[in-house]
């Protein structure tokens, strides 16, 4: 009878929701297992009439007028649960959570949140709390009073995670390898060859729901993570219209507000379609060819017809090619950004209809000047300098990222939601570095220069179906969707001189010139990675009996990825190739007028040629491949005992990877051989092993959760995992990165990685909002892969190699506490603290051929080292402050990791790591009237600094050095 009055009082009530008094929402649900609770009752308890029924979430919301209410929540075969002396403010939203059960925690006083996003702290507390595995995470609530643009800045918050490089995750000590990003439950590819994990700084904050981070595996899980699976949930079905509006702008102590600092000097946006053209011909038909460059200029002296229009093509082409190789300038601006999000619950008679909008726009500018960059090698008992520059750089960083979720809810039990997501990320990079360099003499200034434009993008979609079926008892979870990522480089040059001083010795005749043996001639390069990945998901949980806890859940993963990758280099030279480009200009000259279009292709007589661009192109440095992955699981979870619950079960998973090699080349053998080019299996050879079975792999997990008692669980679990290599570590060819300048070999003999992962968790909850937990686990793995010099090449010209070593081991202690201050007095009442911190030891050996090379140089050195970008220790610490009635509410966060491995030692040298770098940063937001908000941040109080070294024999080199400088950000919103 009460539901009925519930359902027929909804439609008169929509008067007071157009009013937008205030709004009450939460979620019911079982104490026991933490299930929301489907058709569950929540009304006002002085006013039935006034109230709604549970979605088959439990998640609920009605509108109220401003005022003080108690409110009653009811379910059949449950206690009631009131709450009392709720004050709900015009305008305000108020979270309430009720955890039902004749056992149900008694809470002594009334917690009102005032929401900004939808899911609060307390309400990913009691997510937490309730789940079947070891589960960290942070909320939209929180994410919005801090300083977090993006989820690279966000995730830094939870416990055990750190970022590497502001984009990719590193959780328990373990990278982008051993840990996966998901959006809404499908794993997102990444933006980079080198890569596994989705680049974290493309996905703007304001989108999220909450950002999850589970660190136990349990079989419903891709079986490919080890670390942490995040998963980011974005928003669906808001508690009332909303409308927010906002612009930001900062100011960078060192990047914004500059006068003639340097700057990528223009430059072509793709690969321009001549020159693609030109590179796939065989060398005797393209321009880049020996014999058609000399065969164009001797016919056309001859008078052959034809000739000059193949020598106006190799001229057209190489003007094309023609971008500046000097640096330009600029002035920077403030930084700033725009954003804009609309969303709405609409009641569409019984039913449920949710949307919600989203843009964002931002332009930052970075930059330093007086950096250091050095690299060392061995000599005797200390390191020897093999460069030493002195370092500028700047950067113009450009994200554009739109979202848009439609969820209908019908028939109570149904639910589908349509989601889209495109987010982009430009980067302009300028960077300048002279200083001395052995090759060239020490006695000579050297001066090298880069530039280039790079656009990460990624687009997704989703369809998703949430189903109660069987009178409420199967659950199924559907989803489809499909993503499109990629990273592309156009025309990012390198270009290098070097100043002789008293060349011919006599004292004046400095001369400016180009070593092509020593560092290489100027280059443009063209490298493009895009990747396909289409994923189908189904989960179905059953109860088993009449219980409240024990059901089953199987279900199955199909996902296929389709990766195309080409590189393209083209280098300037003299006709003839010299070994030198002599004297080309004396020092102080401009080099934009040696290469300029004067001196760019070939002359119409008989005089002495100029410069000319070369194909340097690596064939086998094209490929394309698959991965298909199938996975199939079963999972029980089942109450032991009224203390104990088992969580187990099994995930089979399934995987194919096939790699190519790319569309450069001709297909016919005979055809090849008569034009001069290269026959596509010649080199497709070195891909003998194109098709990797990476096998079926069988992965079990045990889980066992002990509730001590209503407010404390301890965890135990066993499980195994794998890691796989990606395309570009099988991929047999030669790369670099174009920063670092080590080659890479791709080594299609890697195996999968299996990882063994033993957990133990105590958590305890003391008051809504308020928890302590400790945290250890082991890891040990079989065949990891790692990046280790080859032996066999010079300390100079160093190839990486991915090999799979035999064993290496992962420790760890975790604590987390967060806690209100009232307790210490009630002047703190509007102060909260958190913290968290981790301990963590790994250690990965490294081969007999490394450790036998090395002890030759460095007897003291380790025959192990740490994971890539994993810290000893990190330290997170939160003071919040909060007061509704002034609404004003600050946050202070500090930010601490320790030394963590950015980049291999070579021949004997140490590996390179990054030093700790402390971040303090304040936020501070404050509500004026209904609409309209201020919000006043600064980033890197400390001014900490950028830091990379090596310690050899007691004695520590430099490496990297720059400052980031403070950041001061002011935003405005408007908020409806």
């Amino acid at each position: 009878m009460l539901r009925t009055l519930l359902l027929l009082t909804t439609f008169f009530n929509s008067g007071i929701l157009l009013a937008q008094n205030g709004v009450l929402t939460g979620k019911l649900y079982d104490a026991v297992n933490g299930e929301g609770l489907i058709g569950a009752n929540v009304y006002l308890t002085d006013n039935v009439t006034v109230g709604t029924i549970t979605d088959f979430e439990g998640n609920f919301s009605f509108s109220v007028p401003a005022g003080n209410y108690s409110v009653t929540a009811s379910y059949i075969g449950y206690d009631n649960m009131v709450r009392q002396g709720v004050v709900v403010g015009a305008g305000q939203t108020v979270t309430l959570v009720f955890p039902m059960g004749e056992s149900s925690i008694k809470m002594e006083e009334v917690v009102i949140e005032t929401k900004r996003t939808e899911n609060t702290e307390i309400a990913i507390l009691a997510q937490r709390r309730n789940a079947v595995a070891v589960m960290d995470g942070i909320s939209g609530q929180e994410i919005s009073r801090s300083t977090s643009s993006n989820v690279g800045d966000a995730v830094k918050q939870v416990t055990g995670a750190s970022v590497e490089g502001g984009k990719y995750m590193v959780v328990r000590g373990l990278g982008d390898r051993y840990s996966i990003t998901q959006l809404n439950g499908v794993t997102l590819p990444s933006t980079d060859p080198y890569r596994n994990a989705t680049s974290l700084d493309l996905i703007p904050a304001f989108m999220l729901d909450n950002v999850m981070t589970t660190k136990t595996f349990t079989p419903d899980q891709p079986g490919s993570f080890t670390g942490g699976n995040m998963n980011i949930k974005t928003k669906s079905f808001p508690d009332k219209l909303f409308v927010n509006l906002g612009i930001s702008t900062s100011y960078n102590t060192l990047g914004n507000l500059q006068k003639g600092i340097i700057a990528r000097n223009g430059g072509s946006d793709q690969l321009p379609d001549m020159i693609y053209d030109q590179i796939r011909l065989p060398a005797n038909e393209s321009v880049f060819g020996f014999s058609y460059r000399f065969y164009a200029k001797k016919d056309y002296i001859k008078g052959i017809p034809g000739a000059e229009d193949k020598l106006l093509l190799l001229n057209e082409v190489n003007q094309t090619l023609n971008t500046p190789l000097t640096l330009g300038q600029m002035n920077t601006p403030l930084n700033y950004s725009a954003s804009a999000s609309v969303g709405n619950n609409l009641k569409i008679g019984e039913n449920k209809l949710g949307y919600v909008l989203g843009i964002r726009y931002s332009k930052s500018y970075s930059y330093y000047e007086n950096g250091l960059s050095a690299r060392f090698i061995t000599g005797g008992d200390q390191l020897q300098r093999l460069y030493e520059y002195s370092d500028q750089q700047s950067e113009v960083n450009e994200t554009v990222g739109a979202f848009a979720n439609i969820a209908y809810q019908f028939a109570k039990n149904h639910e589908i939601s349509v989601t889209g997501m495109f987010n982009q990320g430009n980067r302009d990079l300028a960077r300048y570095q002279e200083g001395v360099r052995d090759e060239t003499g020490t006695a000579n200034l050297f001066q090298t220069r880069t530039q280039g434009f790079s656009q990460r993008d990624m687009i997704n979609g989703q369809l998703n179906g949430k189903h109660r079926l069987a009178n409420g008892k199967l659950k199924v979870e559907w989803t489809a969707g499909v993503t499109g990522s990629g990273q592309y480089e156009p025309d990012l040059r390198f270009f290098a001189n070097h100043v002789s001083y008293h060349y011919d010795d006599v004292a004046g005749n400095e001369e400016v010139r180009i070593d092509k043996s020593s560092y290489g001639l100027p280059n443009h390069f063209f490298r493009e990675l895009e990747d396909r990945q289409y994923d189908a998901k189904l989960d179905l949980e059953l109860p088993l009996g009449d219980s409240k806890v024990n059901k089953i859940k199987f279900g199955g993963l199909y996902s296929n990825k389709v990766r195309d990758f080409n590189e393209y280099r083209l280098k300037l030279n003299e006709i003839d190739q010299n070994v030198y480009l002599n004297s080309l200009a004396p020092y102080g000259q401009e080099w934009g007028t040696v290469f300029n279009s004067y001196n760019i292709g070939f002359g119409f007589d008989d005089s002495t040629e100029n410069l000319v661009h070369f194909n340097d192109t690596r064939r086998e440095n094209q490929y394309n491949g698959t991965e298909r992955m199938a996975a199939g699981y079963a999972m029980l979870i089942y109450a032991l005992s009224d203390k104990v619950k088992l969580v187990t079960g099994a995930r089979i998973e399934s995987t194919v990877i096939e790699i190519r090699p790319g569309e450069i080349g001709l297909d016919d053998a005979d055809t090849a051989k008569a034009l001069g080019g290269i026959y596509r299996n010649s080199f497709a050879k070195m891909f003998s092993n194109d098709t990797l079975n990476q096998g079926m792999d069988f992965l079990p997990a045990i889980n066992l959760i002990v509730t001590l008692s209503e407010r404390s669980n301890m965890r135990l679990s066993f499980s195994k995992t794998i890691a796989r290599p990606n395309m570009r570590e099988l991929a047999p060819f030669f790369s670099f990165d174009f920063l670092g300048g080590y080659l890479y070999q791709g080594n299609p003999d890697l195996q999968r990685t299996t990882v063994y992962n033993y957990d133990f968790r105590y958590e305890l909850f003391t008051r809504p909002g308020e928890m302590i937990s400790a945290s250890a686990y082991y890891k040990r793995f079989n065949n990891p892969i790692v990046k280790e010099f080859s032996v066999s090449t010079s300390q100079i010209s160093g190839i990486v190699l991915f090999i799979n070593q035999d064993v290496a081991h992962v420790a760890g202690l975790e604590l987390e506490y967060r806690k209100n201050l009232d307790v210490v007095s009630d002047r703190l009442r509007n102060y909260r603290f958190s913290t968290n911190m981790s301990y963590i030891y790994s250690r990965v050996d490294k081969s007999l051929e490394e450790i036998e090379a090395v002890k030759v140089i460095n007897p003291d050195a380790k025959p192990y080292r740490p994971f890539a970008g994993q810290s000893p220790y990190l330290f997170n610490t939160n003071l919040s402050y909060r007061n509704d009635s002034s609404k004003l509410e600050s946050n202070l966060a500090f930010n601490l990791f320790g030394p963590r491995l950015v980049e291999l030692g070579f021949a004997g040298t140490p590996d390179i790591m990054e030093q700790p770098r402390p971040t303090l940063d304040f936020n501070m937001s404050k509500d004026f009237g209904k609409h309209f908000s201020a919000n006043l941040s600064i980033q890197n109080i400390l001014n900490a600094k950028f830091r990379t070294t090596q310690n050899f024999l007691g004695n520590v080199y430099d490496n990297d050095r720059n400052l980031i400088g403070r950041t001061i950000g002011l935003k405005l919103s408007y908020k409806l």
